[in-house]
Protein backbone atom coordinates (compact mmCIF):
# COMPACT_ATOMS: atom_id res chain seq x y z
CA UNK A 1 0.00 0.00 0.00
CA UNK A 2 0.91 3.67 -0.48
CA UNK A 3 0.72 6.23 1.51
CA UNK A 4 -0.69 10.18 1.17
CA UNK A 5 3.36 11.28 1.25
CA UNK A 6 4.73 8.96 -1.43
CA UNK A 7 3.33 10.91 -4.02
CA UNK A 8 3.94 14.84 -5.26
CA UNK A 9 0.87 16.53 -6.29
CA UNK A 10 0.57 19.99 -7.98
CA UNK A 11 -2.80 21.32 -9.07
CA UNK A 12 -3.84 17.94 -9.83
CA UNK A 13 -0.83 16.54 -11.31
CA UNK A 14 1.47 13.49 -9.84
CA UNK A 15 4.85 15.00 -10.56
CA UNK A 16 6.84 12.56 -8.65
CA UNK A 17 6.37 9.20 -6.82
CA UNK A 18 8.68 9.17 -3.61
CA UNK A 19 7.37 6.17 -2.49
CA UNK A 20 8.86 2.46 -2.01
CA UNK A 21 6.84 0.59 -4.68
CA UNK A 22 5.15 -2.69 -4.47
CA UNK A 23 1.31 -2.59 -5.00
CA UNK A 24 0.38 1.46 -5.66
CA UNK A 25 -3.15 3.26 -5.90
CA UNK A 26 -2.81 6.65 -6.70
CA UNK A 27 -5.00 9.08 -4.97
CA UNK A 28 -8.43 9.88 -6.88
CA UNK A 29 -7.53 13.50 -6.82
CA UNK A 30 -4.91 12.49 -9.50
CA UNK A 31 -5.94 14.09 -13.18
CA UNK A 32 -2.45 13.45 -15.00
CA UNK A 33 0.52 11.75 -14.27
CA UNK A 34 3.65 13.63 -15.09
CA UNK A 35 6.50 12.97 -17.13
CA UNK A 36 9.26 10.38 -15.96
CA UNK A 37 6.59 10.46 -12.55
CA UNK A 38 7.54 6.73 -11.91
CA UNK A 39 10.51 6.35 -14.19
CA UNK A 40 13.48 3.89 -12.37
CA UNK A 41 11.35 2.69 -9.93
CA UNK A 42 12.37 -0.92 -10.19
CA UNK A 43 10.63 -2.00 -7.04
CA UNK A 44 6.98 -1.02 -8.44
CA UNK A 45 5.05 -4.51 -9.25
CA UNK A 46 1.49 -2.75 -9.83
CA UNK A 47 -0.26 0.28 -9.77
CA UNK A 48 -4.10 1.19 -9.32
CA UNK A 49 -4.88 3.95 -11.33
CA UNK A 50 -7.78 6.44 -10.69
CA UNK A 51 -11.10 6.73 -12.97
CA UNK A 52 -10.34 10.64 -12.76
CA UNK A 53 -7.10 9.96 -14.52
CA UNK A 54 -7.06 12.15 -18.21
CA UNK A 55 -3.46 11.92 -18.82
CA UNK A 56 0.01 10.27 -19.11
CA UNK A 57 2.93 11.90 -19.37
CA UNK A 58 6.49 11.29 -21.60
CA UNK A 59 8.19 8.67 -19.84
CA UNK A 60 6.07 8.16 -16.59
CA UNK A 61 6.87 4.50 -16.25
CA UNK A 62 10.21 4.38 -17.97
CA UNK A 63 12.73 1.77 -16.45
CA UNK A 64 9.41 0.20 -14.08
CA UNK A 65 11.32 -3.27 -14.56
CA UNK A 66 9.36 -5.19 -12.24
CA UNK A 67 6.01 -3.70 -13.44
CA UNK A 68 4.03 -7.10 -15.04
CA UNK A 69 0.44 -5.40 -15.80
CA UNK A 70 -1.19 -2.66 -16.08
CA UNK A 71 -4.69 -1.04 -16.76
CA UNK A 72 -5.14 2.26 -18.33
CA UNK A 73 -8.50 4.14 -17.37
CA UNK A 74 -11.38 4.65 -20.02
CA UNK A 75 -11.31 8.46 -18.93
CA UNK A 76 -7.69 8.45 -20.15
CA UNK A 77 -7.58 10.53 -23.81
CA UNK A 78 -3.90 11.95 -23.82
CA UNK A 79 -0.43 9.64 -23.58
CA UNK A 80 2.95 10.53 -24.21
CA UNK A 81 5.68 8.96 -25.62
CA UNK A 82 7.97 6.35 -24.53
CA UNK A 83 5.71 5.81 -21.44
CA UNK A 84 7.02 1.92 -20.92
CA UNK A 85 10.16 2.13 -21.78
CA UNK A 86 12.61 -0.32 -21.03
CA UNK A 87 9.66 -2.07 -19.00
CA UNK A 88 11.16 -5.35 -19.65
CA UNK A 89 8.93 -7.07 -17.37
CA UNK A 90 5.64 -5.67 -18.64
CA UNK A 91 3.55 -8.59 -20.08
CA UNK A 92 0.07 -7.12 -19.98
CA UNK A 93 -1.62 -3.68 -20.98
CA UNK A 94 -5.42 -2.92 -21.22
CA UNK A 95 -6.30 0.12 -23.09
CA UNK A 96 -8.96 2.62 -23.75
CA UNK A 97 -10.52 3.24 -26.51
CA UNK A 98 -8.59 6.19 -28.90
CA UNK A 99 -5.18 5.61 -27.65
CA UNK A 100 -3.10 4.18 -30.02
CA UNK A 101 0.59 2.34 -29.97
CA UNK A 102 2.77 5.21 -29.98
CA UNK A 103 3.37 4.89 -26.17
CA UNK A 104 4.70 1.36 -26.66
CA UNK A 105 7.81 2.29 -28.08
CA UNK A 106 10.99 0.09 -27.52
CA UNK A 107 8.82 -2.28 -24.68
CA UNK A 108 9.84 -6.04 -25.35
CA UNK A 109 9.04 -9.13 -23.95
CA UNK A 110 5.08 -7.71 -23.73
CA UNK A 111 2.80 -10.94 -23.76
CA UNK A 112 -0.62 -9.19 -24.32
CA UNK A 113 -2.66 -6.45 -24.78
CA UNK A 114 -6.73 -6.98 -24.01
CA UNK A 115 -7.25 -10.45 -24.68
CA UNK A 116 -4.54 -11.30 -27.05
CA UNK A 117 -2.10 -13.98 -26.43
CA UNK A 118 0.31 -13.84 -29.24
CA UNK A 119 3.75 -12.85 -27.70
CA UNK A 120 4.49 -9.27 -28.93
CA UNK A 121 1.73 -8.20 -30.99
CA UNK A 122 -0.71 -5.09 -29.11
CA UNK A 123 -3.95 -5.28 -30.51
CA UNK A 124 -7.17 -3.73 -29.86
CA UNK A 125 -10.12 -3.58 -31.85
CA UNK A 126 -8.77 -6.27 -34.26
CA UNK A 127 -5.83 -3.06 -34.84
CA UNK A 128 -2.73 -3.98 -34.32
CA UNK A 129 -0.86 -0.78 -32.53
CA UNK A 130 2.19 -2.01 -31.68
CA UNK A 131 4.62 -5.14 -32.56
CA UNK A 132 7.16 -5.15 -29.65
CA UNK A 133 8.44 -9.06 -30.67
CA UNK A 134 12.10 -11.06 -31.23
CA UNK A 135 11.09 -13.11 -34.23
CA UNK A 136 12.67 -12.43 -37.12
CA UNK A 137 9.95 -13.81 -39.42
CA UNK A 138 6.43 -12.50 -38.54
CA UNK A 139 2.96 -12.95 -40.03
CA UNK A 140 0.55 -11.16 -38.91
CA UNK A 141 -2.12 -12.43 -36.60
CA UNK A 142 -5.39 -13.67 -38.06
CA UNK A 143 -8.16 -11.49 -37.46
CA UNK A 144 -6.25 -8.35 -37.68
CA UNK A 145 -8.20 -6.24 -40.14
CA UNK A 146 -5.49 -3.48 -39.88
CA UNK A 147 -1.85 -2.37 -38.97
CA UNK A 148 -1.78 1.00 -36.97
CA UNK A 149 0.62 3.18 -37.36
CA UNK A 150 4.20 2.96 -36.41
CA UNK A 151 3.34 -0.70 -35.81
CA UNK A 152 6.83 -1.63 -36.36
CA UNK A 153 8.56 1.20 -36.47
CA UNK A 154 12.46 0.67 -36.07
CA UNK A 155 11.97 -3.18 -35.10
CA UNK A 156 15.86 -4.24 -36.25
CA UNK A 157 14.96 -7.87 -35.40
CA UNK A 158 12.49 -7.97 -38.50
CA UNK A 159 13.61 -9.75 -41.83
CA UNK A 160 10.81 -11.16 -43.46
CA UNK A 161 6.63 -10.40 -43.21
CA UNK A 162 3.95 -11.49 -43.85
CA UNK A 163 0.25 -9.65 -44.56
CA UNK A 164 -2.46 -12.40 -44.97
CA UNK A 165 -5.95 -12.33 -46.02
CA UNK A 166 -8.17 -10.04 -43.75
CA UNK A 167 -5.70 -7.12 -43.33
CA UNK A 168 -7.38 -3.93 -44.83
CA UNK A 169 -4.57 -1.34 -44.40
CA UNK A 170 -1.18 -0.64 -43.58
CA UNK A 171 -1.17 2.63 -41.35
CA UNK A 172 1.58 5.23 -41.77
CA UNK A 173 5.22 5.06 -40.71
CA UNK A 174 3.88 0.73 -40.18
CA UNK A 175 7.17 -0.42 -40.89
CA UNK A 176 9.54 2.58 -41.56
CA UNK A 177 13.32 2.02 -40.50
CA UNK A 178 12.92 -2.09 -40.04
CA UNK A 179 16.64 -1.55 -41.40
CA UNK A 180 16.91 -5.28 -41.89
CA UNK A 181 13.28 -6.39 -43.67
CA UNK A 182 14.65 -7.95 -46.39
CA UNK A 183 11.06 -8.72 -48.35
CA UNK A 184 7.12 -8.43 -47.54
CA UNK A 185 4.17 -10.16 -49.06
CA UNK A 186 1.26 -8.33 -48.65
CA UNK A 187 -1.92 -10.92 -49.63
CA UNK A 188 -5.58 -10.18 -50.45
CA UNK A 189 -7.36 -7.67 -49.24
CA UNK A 190 -4.86 -4.64 -48.26
CA UNK A 191 -6.15 -1.58 -50.01
CA UNK A 192 -3.86 1.38 -49.02
CA UNK A 193 -0.65 1.58 -47.83
CA UNK A 194 -0.16 4.38 -45.95
CA UNK A 195 2.88 7.33 -45.82
CA UNK A 196 6.21 6.06 -45.07
CA UNK A 197 4.36 2.61 -44.32
CA UNK A 198 7.98 1.25 -45.49
CA UNK A 199 10.52 4.03 -45.56
CA UNK A 200 13.88 3.87 -44.93
CA UNK A 201 13.69 0.04 -45.02
CA UNK A 202 17.54 -0.11 -46.04
CA UNK A 203 17.43 -4.32 -46.66
CA UNK A 204 14.30 -4.21 -48.45
CA UNK A 205 14.91 -5.58 -51.91
CA UNK A 206 11.48 -8.11 -52.46
CA UNK A 207 7.62 -7.03 -52.04
CA UNK A 208 4.91 -8.79 -53.14
CA UNK A 209 1.92 -6.71 -53.22
CA UNK A 210 -1.76 -7.35 -53.55
CA UNK A 211 -4.04 -7.45 -56.34
CA UNK A 212 -6.88 -4.98 -54.02
CA UNK A 213 -4.73 -2.24 -53.59
CA UNK A 214 -5.95 1.32 -54.99
CA UNK A 215 -3.80 3.92 -52.91
CA UNK A 216 0.03 3.75 -52.24
CA UNK A 217 0.60 6.87 -49.83
CA UNK A 218 3.19 9.53 -49.70
CA UNK A 219 6.84 8.34 -49.52
CA UNK A 220 5.48 4.67 -48.87
CA UNK A 221 9.06 3.28 -50.14
CA UNK A 222 11.35 5.94 -50.17
CA UNK A 223 14.94 5.56 -49.10
CA UNK A 224 14.70 1.72 -49.47
CA UNK A 225 17.87 1.52 -51.73
CA UNK A 226 17.56 -2.29 -52.37
CA UNK A 227 14.48 -2.46 -53.73
CA UNK A 228 15.16 -3.73 -57.16
CA UNK A 229 11.85 -4.23 -58.28
CA UNK A 230 7.76 -3.73 -57.53
CA UNK A 231 4.68 -4.65 -59.77
CA UNK A 232 1.69 -1.94 -58.67
CA UNK A 233 -1.67 -3.85 -59.42
CA UNK A 234 -3.69 -2.18 -62.14
CA UNK A 235 -6.52 -1.40 -59.54
CA UNK A 236 -4.09 1.59 -58.42
CA UNK A 237 -5.25 4.56 -58.84
CA UNK A 238 -3.17 7.03 -56.73
CA UNK A 239 0.60 7.03 -55.83
CA UNK A 240 1.63 9.62 -53.57
CA UNK A 241 4.93 12.05 -53.53
CA UNK A 242 7.85 10.45 -53.15
CA UNK A 243 6.77 7.08 -53.11
CA UNK A 244 9.98 5.89 -54.60
CA UNK A 245 12.33 8.54 -53.93
CA UNK A 246 15.63 7.73 -53.52
CA UNK A 247 15.17 3.51 -54.20
CA UNK A 248 18.18 3.54 -55.78
CA UNK A 249 18.45 -0.22 -56.73
CA UNK A 250 14.71 0.22 -58.39
CA UNK A 251 15.31 -0.78 -62.55
CA UNK A 252 12.12 -0.61 -63.90
CA UNK A 253 8.53 0.35 -63.41
CA UNK A 254 5.20 0.12 -64.75
CA UNK A 255 2.22 2.69 -63.92
CA UNK A 256 -0.84 1.76 -64.12
CA UNK A 257 -3.54 3.22 -66.64
CA UNK A 258 -5.70 4.18 -63.68
CA UNK A 259 -3.03 6.39 -62.47
CA UNK A 260 -3.76 10.07 -63.86
CA UNK A 261 -0.57 11.77 -61.72
CA UNK A 262 2.65 11.13 -61.60
CA UNK A 263 3.31 13.09 -58.34
CA UNK A 264 6.25 15.61 -56.94
CA UNK A 265 9.40 13.61 -56.22
CA UNK A 266 7.61 9.98 -57.34
CA UNK A 267 10.83 8.68 -58.89
CA UNK A 268 13.65 11.56 -57.29
CA UNK A 269 16.87 9.65 -57.10
CA UNK A 270 16.14 6.34 -58.23
CA UNK A 271 19.45 6.27 -59.94
CA UNK A 272 19.47 2.73 -61.43
CA UNK A 273 16.15 3.33 -63.20
CA UNK A 274 16.37 2.90 -67.09
CA UNK A 275 12.84 2.41 -67.91
CA UNK A 276 9.73 3.58 -66.77
CA UNK A 277 6.25 3.37 -68.57
CA UNK A 278 3.82 6.10 -68.48
CA UNK A 279 0.18 5.29 -68.78
CA UNK A 280 -1.71 7.54 -71.32
CA UNK A 281 -4.36 8.25 -68.85
CA UNK A 282 -1.58 10.50 -67.31
CA UNK A 283 -2.26 14.37 -67.25
CA UNK A 284 0.36 15.90 -64.99
CA UNK A 285 4.19 15.30 -63.99
CA UNK A 286 4.94 16.69 -61.05
CA UNK A 287 8.13 18.42 -59.45
CA UNK A 288 11.21 16.50 -59.92
CA UNK A 289 9.35 13.37 -60.50
CA UNK A 290 12.21 11.62 -62.52
CA UNK A 291 15.28 13.87 -60.98
CA UNK A 292 18.66 11.67 -61.23
CA UNK A 293 17.49 8.74 -62.39
CA UNK A 294 19.00 6.84 -65.57
CA UNK A 295 16.45 7.04 -67.85
CA UNK A 296 17.80 6.88 -71.53
CA UNK A 297 15.10 7.76 -73.00
CA UNK A 298 11.29 8.58 -72.14
CA UNK A 299 7.39 8.85 -74.20
CA UNK A 300 5.67 11.41 -72.69
CA UNK A 301 1.60 10.40 -73.34
CA UNK A 302 -0.44 12.73 -75.21
CA UNK A 303 -2.37 13.57 -72.70
CA UNK A 304 0.01 14.75 -70.62
CA UNK A 305 -0.58 18.92 -70.34
CA UNK A 306 1.48 19.64 -66.98
CA UNK A 307 5.15 19.00 -66.26
CA UNK A 308 6.82 20.43 -62.95
CA UNK A 309 10.16 21.84 -62.73
CA UNK A 310 12.91 19.47 -62.36
CA UNK A 311 10.82 16.84 -63.36
CA UNK A 312 14.32 15.05 -65.49
CA UNK A 313 16.91 17.26 -63.90
CA UNK A 314 20.07 15.37 -63.79
CA UNK A 315 18.52 12.24 -65.81
CA UNK A 316 22.51 12.29 -67.23
CA UNK A 317 21.79 9.25 -69.65
CA UNK A 318 18.27 10.49 -70.99
CA UNK A 319 19.16 11.03 -74.93
CA UNK A 320 16.18 12.69 -76.91
CA UNK A 321 12.33 13.17 -75.57
CA UNK A 322 9.70 14.66 -77.27
CA UNK A 323 6.84 16.95 -75.04
CA UNK A 324 3.39 16.40 -75.87
CA UNK A 325 0.97 19.39 -77.65
CA UNK A 326 -0.88 20.66 -74.79
CA UNK A 327 2.10 21.37 -72.17
CA UNK A 328 2.46 25.29 -72.12
CA UNK A 329 5.70 25.99 -69.63
CA UNK A 330 9.12 24.38 -69.97
CA UNK A 331 9.43 24.91 -66.09
CA UNK A 332 12.20 26.08 -64.09
CA UNK A 333 15.47 23.46 -64.70
CA UNK A 334 13.01 20.52 -66.40
CA UNK A 335 15.81 19.02 -68.09
CA UNK A 336 19.01 21.05 -66.31
CA UNK A 337 22.09 18.62 -66.53
CA UNK A 338 20.65 15.88 -69.06
CA UNK A 339 24.54 16.04 -70.34
CA UNK A 340 23.18 13.12 -72.93
CA UNK A 341 20.35 14.89 -74.21
CA UNK A 342 20.45 15.32 -78.43
CA UNK A 343 16.87 16.49 -79.14
CA UNK A 344 14.19 17.86 -77.97
CA UNK A 345 10.89 18.65 -79.70
CA UNK A 346 9.34 21.21 -78.21
CA UNK A 347 5.57 21.79 -79.16
CA UNK A 348 3.55 25.05 -80.17
CA UNK A 349 1.84 24.94 -77.53
CA UNK A 350 4.79 26.07 -75.48
CA UNK A 351 4.81 29.83 -74.40
CA UNK A 352 6.89 30.12 -71.54
CA UNK A 353 10.86 28.76 -71.32
CA UNK A 354 11.83 28.45 -67.86
CA UNK A 355 15.43 29.35 -65.69
CA UNK A 356 17.66 26.58 -66.32
CA UNK A 357 15.77 24.64 -68.59
CA UNK A 358 18.24 23.17 -70.08
CA UNK A 359 21.19 24.11 -68.36
CA UNK A 360 24.58 21.67 -68.82
CA UNK A 361 22.61 19.63 -71.56
CA UNK A 362 26.41 19.39 -72.90
CA UNK A 363 25.40 17.12 -76.38
CA UNK A 364 22.15 19.28 -77.38
CA UNK A 365 23.31 20.21 -81.09
CA UNK A 366 19.54 22.16 -81.72
CA UNK A 367 16.60 23.33 -80.38
CA UNK A 368 13.56 25.23 -82.16
CA UNK A 369 11.78 27.72 -79.84
CA UNK A 370 8.30 27.82 -80.43
CA UNK A 371 6.60 31.11 -82.16
CA UNK A 372 4.41 31.52 -78.76
CA UNK A 373 7.32 32.00 -76.59
CA UNK A 374 8.19 35.89 -75.09
CA UNK A 375 10.49 35.36 -72.58
CA UNK A 376 13.65 32.84 -72.39
CA UNK A 377 14.61 33.07 -68.23
CA UNK A 378 18.16 33.04 -66.99
CA UNK A 379 20.78 30.11 -67.61
CA UNK A 380 17.94 28.60 -70.33
CA UNK A 381 20.74 26.88 -72.22
CA UNK A 382 23.87 27.55 -70.06
CA UNK A 383 26.76 25.59 -70.90
CA UNK A 384 24.83 23.78 -74.18
CA UNK A 385 28.41 23.34 -75.48
CA UNK A 386 27.34 20.95 -78.23
CA UNK A 387 24.67 23.65 -80.17
CA UNK A 388 25.38 24.93 -83.03
CA UNK A 389 21.58 26.67 -83.92
CA UNK A 390 19.07 27.94 -82.41
CA UNK A 391 15.65 29.42 -83.87
CA UNK A 392 14.34 32.42 -81.29
CA UNK A 393 10.92 33.14 -82.42
CA UNK A 394 9.87 36.84 -83.44
CA UNK A 395 7.91 37.15 -80.22
CA UNK A 396 10.63 36.71 -78.07
CA UNK A 397 11.21 40.88 -76.35
CA UNK A 398 13.75 39.45 -73.55
CA UNK A 399 16.67 37.06 -73.47
CA UNK A 400 17.77 36.05 -70.14
CA UNK A 401 20.59 36.11 -67.47
CA UNK A 402 23.27 33.62 -68.89
CA UNK A 403 21.06 32.33 -70.85
CA UNK A 404 23.66 30.82 -73.58
CA UNK A 405 26.50 31.43 -71.79
CA UNK A 406 29.60 28.80 -72.80
CA UNK A 407 27.54 27.85 -75.95
CA UNK A 408 30.70 27.24 -77.44
CA UNK A 409 29.61 25.47 -80.49
CA UNK A 410 27.30 28.38 -81.69
CA UNK A 411 28.35 29.73 -84.70
CA UNK A 412 25.01 32.55 -85.71
CA UNK A 413 22.29 33.14 -83.21
CA UNK A 414 19.42 35.56 -85.45
CA UNK A 415 18.23 37.76 -82.64
CA UNK A 416 14.50 38.70 -83.71
CA UNK A 417 13.10 42.16 -83.73
CA UNK A 418 11.34 42.70 -80.53
CA UNK A 419 14.09 41.70 -78.06
CA UNK A 420 14.68 44.92 -76.60
CA UNK A 421 16.62 43.94 -73.59
CA UNK A 422 19.54 41.07 -73.77
CA UNK A 423 20.41 40.77 -70.19
CA UNK A 424 23.86 40.24 -68.25
CA UNK A 425 26.11 37.68 -69.36
CA UNK A 426 23.77 36.31 -72.13
CA UNK A 427 25.58 35.09 -74.98
CA UNK A 428 29.31 35.59 -72.73
CA UNK A 429 31.71 33.05 -73.92
CA UNK A 430 30.26 31.92 -76.73
CA UNK A 431 33.66 31.67 -78.31
CA UNK A 432 32.44 30.61 -82.19
CA UNK A 433 29.99 33.25 -82.48
CA UNK A 434 31.50 35.08 -85.61
CA UNK A 435 29.24 38.02 -85.97
CA UNK A 436 26.10 39.12 -84.25
CA UNK A 437 23.31 41.86 -85.33
CA UNK A 438 21.43 43.20 -82.79
CA UNK A 439 18.09 44.44 -83.37
CA UNK A 440 16.70 48.19 -83.72
CA UNK A 441 14.21 47.72 -80.61
CA UNK A 442 17.11 46.46 -78.74
CA UNK A 443 17.51 49.57 -76.06
CA UNK A 444 19.50 47.80 -73.00
CA UNK A 445 22.78 45.13 -73.31
CA UNK A 446 23.41 43.98 -70.02
CA UNK A 447 26.90 43.82 -68.26
CA UNK A 448 29.41 41.22 -69.77
CA UNK A 449 26.51 40.30 -72.87
CA UNK A 450 28.80 39.12 -75.43
CA UNK A 451 32.25 38.63 -72.58
CA UNK A 452 34.90 35.87 -74.04
CA UNK A 453 33.13 35.74 -77.48
CA UNK A 454 36.84 35.54 -78.88
CA UNK A 455 35.90 34.71 -82.58
CA UNK A 456 33.46 37.61 -82.85
CA UNK A 457 34.70 39.88 -85.62
CA UNK A 458 31.43 42.11 -86.18
CA UNK A 459 28.39 43.64 -84.54
CA UNK A 460 26.12 45.74 -85.37
CA UNK A 461 24.57 48.14 -82.54
CA UNK A 462 21.37 49.88 -83.25
CA UNK A 463 21.22 53.82 -82.38
CA UNK A 464 18.13 53.28 -80.20
CA UNK A 465 20.53 51.36 -77.09
CA UNK A 466 20.29 53.54 -74.42
CA UNK A 467 22.07 51.64 -72.16
CA UNK A 468 25.31 49.42 -72.57
CA UNK A 469 26.55 47.39 -69.51
CA UNK A 470 30.18 47.22 -68.27
CA UNK A 471 32.47 44.87 -70.41
CA UNK A 472 30.27 44.30 -72.99
CA UNK A 473 32.65 42.73 -75.51
CA UNK A 474 35.48 41.89 -72.80
CA UNK A 475 37.97 39.22 -74.43
CA UNK A 476 36.52 39.56 -77.93
CA UNK A 477 39.81 39.70 -79.03
CA UNK A 478 39.07 40.21 -83.15
CA UNK A 479 37.11 42.92 -82.51
CA UNK A 480 38.31 45.75 -84.36
CA UNK A 481 39.95 47.66 -80.58
CA UNK A 482 38.38 51.17 -81.71
CA UNK A 483 34.96 49.40 -81.94
CA UNK A 484 35.50 48.79 -78.79
CA UNK A 485 37.13 52.16 -77.23
CA UNK A 486 33.70 53.25 -78.92
CA UNK A 487 32.07 51.22 -76.64
CA UNK A 488 33.58 52.09 -74.02
CA UNK A 489 33.05 55.92 -75.01
CA UNK A 490 28.90 55.50 -75.19
CA UNK A 491 29.30 53.90 -71.63
CA UNK A 492 30.97 56.65 -70.50
CA UNK A 493 28.43 59.20 -71.55
CA UNK A 494 25.27 57.00 -69.97
CA UNK A 495 26.70 57.93 -66.80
Amino acid sequence: MSGRNDFEIRDGVLVKYRGPGGDVAVPESVTAIGEAAFAGCKSLISIELPESLTAVGNRAFADCVSLTAITLPETLNSIGTDVFLGCTGLQSITLPDGIDGAAFEKITGLGEMNTQKEKGFFIKDRVLLKYCGSDEKVTIPKGVTAIGEQAFVLCDNVTHVIIPEGVTSIGDNAFSGCRWLTSVAILGSVTSIGKSAFSNCASLTSVIVSRGIVSIGNHAFADCCRLTNITIPDGVVSIGESAFSNCSSLKSLTIPDGVTTIENRLFSDCSSLTKISIPDGITAIGTDAFRNCSLTSVTIPDSVSSIGESAFSGCSSLTNVTIPNGVTSIGNSMFRCCSSLTSVTIPNSVTTMGEYAFYGCSSLTSVTIPNGVTTIGKHAFYGCSSLTSVTIPSGVTSIGEHAFYACRSLASIAIPDGVFTIEDWALAYCCSLTSVTIPNGVTSIGNSAFRGCSSMTSVTIPKRVAYIGEDVFGGCTNLDPLFRKLIESIRRSQS
